[in-house]
């Protein structure tokens, strides 16, 4: 039986750090300063050290002793949601909770799940849940001379501009593990840096033997499927709709359907949007 969440007001915290992100201030602190460097490297990649701002969303690590190994559990706000002795472990449910929080409260900016690249100069959205796979088909395209955009999140601000998010990608050796960082220069590509139109939206998810045969989506629903990955749909409903509404022009166009192999799409993509730099 684990044992309880402890008093986060008991503890003597050891070292301290504040970033932001989007406009996200995030705290976190460590009764073990030697954790600190290690777990700092997990925070969200464009987060830049603050102080003295209002903290939007506190992580706390706490070390517990517990035979044959200290266990470290961490803590959002109040709340203890991971207790692991390995702390890579813990760094990756550190790193997707972090992120999530940015996610959750940038101000002007909509997150949505989605892998984004660019091609032709205009932005391809590939909305979807973890383990649909994004990661995969970026990848593909990215390794073809797209741009690299982002593997998690599209970032529209309110105008419906795409933003780059061009975290490390997140590459799964074996289906259910940690993810492993893979940078867009080892793939051979390179990193979008400036904000972008939408010029596509596909909407797909790997499934074992499916055939590429793509369907067009309308406008409509493109939005939704958009707006049914949008992290703050709830939240912020009205806010999200007319980001994303404001994101899809009238001459973006819409596809969906189950894939196989990443690069029968890639290829389809390149044959259908082109790669003119």
């Amino acid at each position: 039986m684990s044992a309880p969440p402890v008093d986060l007001a008991t503890i003597t915290w050891g070292a301290r750090l504040q970033v932001a992100s989007h406009g996200v201030v995030l705290a976190l602190r460590t009764d073990d300063p030697g954790l600190l460097p290690r777990l700092a490297r997990r925070l969200p990649h464009d987060a830049v050290p603050v102080e003295g701002r209002r903290v939007a969303r506190r992580f706390s690590v706490v070390t517990r002793d517990d035979p044959p190994a200290p266990l470290l559990e961490l803590y959002v706000g109040r709340r203890r949601v991971a207790r692991w002795r390995d702390p890579e472990r813990l760094g990756h449910v550190l790193a997707a909770r972090a992120r999530l929080a940015v996610a959750e409260l940038a101000p002007d900016r909509v997150f949505v799940h989605a892998g984004v690249v660019a091609l032709d100069r205009r932005a391809i959205l590939v909305p979807g849940r973890t383990h649909t796979g994004k990661t995969t088909l970026v990848a593909e395209l990215v390794r073809r001379g797209a741009e690299y955009y982002s593997d998690e999140y599209a970032v529209v601000d309110r105008e419906g501009w795409v933003h780059p998010y061009a975290k490390p990608l997140g590459v799964r050796g074996v289906p259910g593990a940690p993810a492993t960082g893979v940078t867009v220069a080892e793939l051979g590509g390179c990193a979008g840096q400036a904000p972008i139109r939408v010029g596509t939206v596909l909407a797909t998810e790997f499934q074992p033997r499916a055939h590429w045969e793509p369907a067009p989506l309308s406008p409509g629903l493109a939005t939704l499927r958009l707006f049914d990955n949008a992290v703050a749909a709830r939240s912020r409903f009205a806010e999200v709709h007319r980001t994303l509404a404001t994101a899809l022009l009238p001459e973006v166009q819409a596809w969906h359907g189950p894939r196989g192999e990443a690069a029968d799409v890639a290829t389809w993509l390149l044959d259908r949007v082109g790669l003119h730099g």
